[in-house]
Parts: structure tokens; C-alpha cells; sequence
């Protein structure tokens, strides 16, 4: 029988559901559960799934915390997907103790709070905890600089916490703060701006080989954190639900909890539990209980992530296709050379909104950036000193009357195509030039075309060479 790990990145309350799935035996008898600190870790346990020994690998975490086109599985015919999504909104709450600071209705009235709030404390780099940080810092007009990044559980004790925007996901004791006392300054799970809703926030991924040979393993899974979320969203969850994940939440590999809230009485710890499932299932809503994609609503949640990361991260991530065959899932694309043409015509015909978003796209571009800008330059540079060539054997070369005047031909012939590559060059440098802040969005687009000028340029320099024997 193989061995089925299901990897998880996060110990907090939000993965109740995978929890409690495993606890009460709704996996498979033979399924483990590893920690793995972190979804970069997640993801690379995933992948180092063996071809020779019996195991099947799930992983459960931030899908975009990894470049997947570095993502090197055992078999390269292999690809990653997603199965379900277990959380497809952001439960990201904001929170200051000060009681001047109230809460505000939309993120952008975070603005407000600008020279009263000098600090972001937030989660650390490729986490979407780090991500919203990032747009909290542009609404306060702050550096990067002012970001203080913490671990999880540790949030809460920075020793700036009065002049600071505290990022946390800890929804246990966001609920044992108290809902009422209007601390949480804004939650991103009901108040997200549109272009963050829907959001894929946490979702299911395996290898699709594991989808087509080991499918009711794969539906055993999704069976399990279904049945989870089914009974944790009843309108009074039963005693023995909570109990069960009391006695999951006060274990050390879970951070001891409610120790750090200092909530030692059972009674305390089942009522925390039980109005932190009422919050997130009920209240808000976090949960899908059948957590499987659905059409358009699926895909567009990772659209609306990846636009997001893309946007705050300069660098392209992968697009997915959406598959129904055997089960529905996101098949994510590891070769992008098929979007190049999608990505000419961005580059193209689109335009920045506003001043304020063209300003900050062009803080976003790096060294490799400008580098790619500089080579196309060189290219641009070699095609002119190549037409310079061709002119030299087109007009100022002997003429030969009694020859049918192949070479005068051929250089013509290298004239008109290297003064088209010339031209095309030329006005793609102005375009890079007059759109700087595309270029780190499309730097594969740009990064072909400098090997294509390169290989014109090569193939040119041959005929020239042919030519001169």
C-alpha cells in the first residue's frame, strides 16, 4: 500500500479543516500529515515525490509562493495542479490596540492614518501576508524600509505595536481580542478591493500523474477536508468537534495557542473555539464545503492572485487551464513561450491607469531589466553597422556588367531585410523606452527578442562573409 503525505505550510487555525480531517480519520488510514514551515517548502516536498518508492504526495498551501517554472519534478513530463481550494478569499485582518484609530470600510481609507501609523508589521517575503503589507505601504506613503517582518505567532510582539498596522492571520486571537472592541482596524476577507475578490488564498495541489493513477486517493482527500468544513459550518457544531480541536490547538507542533493567550480553563478554550468556527464558517464564510473548482469563479481567483503578485513581485507568473477530466482541477502551465503573442499585445495596446500606478510599476524594475534594455540596445547597434555593410556592397561595390550581379542582389536583398529588422528594433527600443515599467513585466517577450536580433545579426554577417570569398 502506498504511503500518502499530505504536506501543509501553515499550523494555524485557518487549516482547522485538514486538522480535524485528520484527527477524526476522514483521510485514509495510511495518510500522514507533515509540517513543513512554509509554502516553498510545501511545494518542494510535493515535487520530490519518488517514481520508486510507493507514495503518493498532496500539498496544502500558497500557490504562489514558488516560481513554478523553476519547479523541477522527478519526471519533467510531469505538472503541477491544483484540486480544490480551500481558502479563495484573503482572511487577513489589520489590527492596532490604539482606540483613535477606528475601523475604516474600504483600504483605500487607510489613507487616513497616514503620519499617525509609521510601521507595518506583517508576515515575512512570499507570503500574501508580505503582499498586502506592500499595498498598506503605498496607502501610507511609507518606504519599504518601515516594513518589519515577523513569523507567525510572533506578530503580536513587536514593541511598536501603538503606531503600527499589525498584518495577521491568527483568527484565534483576533476573536479572543474581541470583534466588538473595534481594534481590527480592516478585514480583507469581506472588505477586499474588487480586484482581490475572489482570491486563491490556500488550495490542494498534487502532481497530475497522481490525479490519473491514484484518483480516489485524490478524491479521498477532498472528501476528507469536505466532510471537515461540512460539519464545522452547522449552525451549533457539535460538542465533540470543538473538543477535538481544542485538543489539536493546545499541542506544541500547533504553537500552544492558548497558552500565548494565557487561556488555561477548558471551558474558556472550547467558548474561543467555538465563537473563532462561528466567526470564519459562519460569519464570514471562508469555506467552501465542497471545495472543488467551479468554472469561471475558480479561475478567476487565480487570475486575480497572480495579477496581484505579478504586480508587487515584477515578474510573470504561471496562467493555468482548467481541466475536467478525471476530476476538475487547474493544470498549471510551466512552458509560457505559448503566451508570448498574449504578451506582445499588452505590451502594445495597454496603458497604465494612473500616473500613481505608472510611477510605482517603474520602481519595479531590476538590474536583469535594464540589463535585457542594454542588450537590446547592442542589437539595435549592430543592425546600423550592418546596413552600413549591405550599403557598401549595394552601392559603393565594383559593378560587374558582364556577371548577372548576384552579389549586388544579394545585398540588396540583405539592405531591405536588415533595414526591416533595423526599423522593427528601432521602434520597439522607443517603445521599451516611452513604456519602461512594461518591460519587467514581459521580459521574456524582451529576452526573445534580443536572441532573435542576435541570430539576424549572426545569419547577416554570414552572407556578408560569403559574399567577400
Amino acid at each position: 500500500m502506498e504511503r500518502i503525505n499530505v504536506y501543509h505550510a501553515f499550523n494555524g487555525f485557518l487549516y482547522s479543516p485538514v486538522f480535524l480531517a485528520d484527527k477524526l480519520g476522514f483521510f485514509p488510514k495510511n495518510a500522514v500529515l507533515k509540517y513543513t514551515k512554509g509554502d516553498v517548502n510545501t511545494i518542494d516536498a510535493l515535487c520530490s515525490q519518488s517514481a520508486t518508492k510507493e507514495e503518493v504526495n498532496f500539498a496544502i498551501c500558497d500557490p504562489f509562493s514558488i516560481d513554478f517554472s523553476k519547479v523541477a519534478t522527478e519526471h519533467t513530463d510531469d505538472d503541477i495542479c491544483i484540486i480544490a481550494s480551500l481558502i479563495n478569499s484573503i482572511p487577513i485582518w489589520i489590527y492596532n490596540p490604539r482606540e483613535e484609530i477606528k475601523p475604516v470600510r474600504k483600504e483605500a481609507d487607510l489613507g487616513q492614518f497616514a503620519g499617525k501609523i509609521n510601521k507595518v508589521i506583517s508576515y515575512p517575503k512570499e507570503t500574501t501576508g508580505y503582499l498586502l503589507s506592500k499595498r498598506i505601504q503605498e496607502i501610507l506613503g511609507l518606504n519599504e524600509q518601515f516594513i518589519e517582518e515577523h513569523e507567525f505567532g510572533t506578530e503580536f510582539e513587536s514593541n511598536y505595536q501603538d503606531s503600527s498596522f499589525i498584518i495577521t492571520a491568527d483568527a484565534l486571537r483576533i476573536v479572543y481580542l474581541g470583534l466588538d472592541k473595534k481594534n481590527t482596524i480592516f478585514n480583507y476577507s469581506t472588505k477586499a478591493p474588487k480586484e482581490l475578490t475572489p482570491f486563491l488564498f490556500t488550495a490542494v495541489l498534487t502532481l497530475k500523474s497522481n490525479v490519473d493513477s491514484h484518483l480516489w486517493t485524490a478524491l479521498s482527500i477532498l472528501g476528507g477536508i469536505g466532510s471537515s468544513i461540512s460539519y464545522l459550518s452547522e449552525r451549533h457544531v457539535e460538542d465533540q468537534y470543538i473538543k477535538t480541536l481544542v485538543e489539536i490547538f493546545q499541542q506544541k507542533k500547533y504553537g500552544e495557542v492558548f497558552w500565548k493567550l494565557g487561556v488555561s480553563d477548558q471551558n474558556s478554550k472550547e467558548e474561543l473555539v467555538r465563537e473563532t468556527v462561528k466567526y470564519l464558517f459562519w460569519s464570514e464564510k471562508l469555506y467552501s464545503q465542497y471545495p472543488k473548482p467551479k468554472d469561471s469563479q475558480w479561475k478567476k481567483s487565480w487570475d486575480n492572485a497572480r495579477n496581484e503578485w505579478e504586480r508587487q513581485k515584477a515578474k510573470d507568473y504561471p496562467s493555468v487551464e482548467p481541466k475536467e477530466e478525471p476530476i476538475p482541477a487547474l493544470l498549471i502551465k510551466k512552458n509560457w513561450k505559448s503566451e508570448l503573442v498574449d504578451h506582445f499585445k499588452k505590451f502594445i495596446y495597454e496603458r497604465p491607469e494612473s500616473d500613481r500606478t505608472r510611477q510605482q510599476l517603474k520602481e519595479f524594475v531590476g538590474k536583469r531589466e535594464r540589463g535585457l534594455l542594454m542588450f537590446l540596445q547592442l542589437v539595435v547597434f549592430v543592425s546600423f553597422v550592418l546596413l552600413f555593410r549591405s550599403a557598401k556592397y549595394t552601392f559603393w561595390m565594383p559593378i560587374d556588367v558582364t556577371n548577372t550581379g548576384d552579389p549586388i542582389f544579394l545585398g540588396k536583398f540583405m539592405f531591405t531585410i536588415n533595414s526591416m529588422l533595423f526599423l522593427c528594433q528601432g521602434w520597439t527600443l522607443y517603445k521599451l523606452k516611452k513604456s519602461l515599467h512594461r518591460l519587467a513585466d514581459y521580459s521574456q517577450y524582451s529576452l526573445d527578442l534580443f536572441m532573435f536580433g542576435v541570430a539576424s545579426s549572426a545569419f547577416a554577417t554570414f552572407i556578408f562573409r560569403l559574399l567577400e570569398l
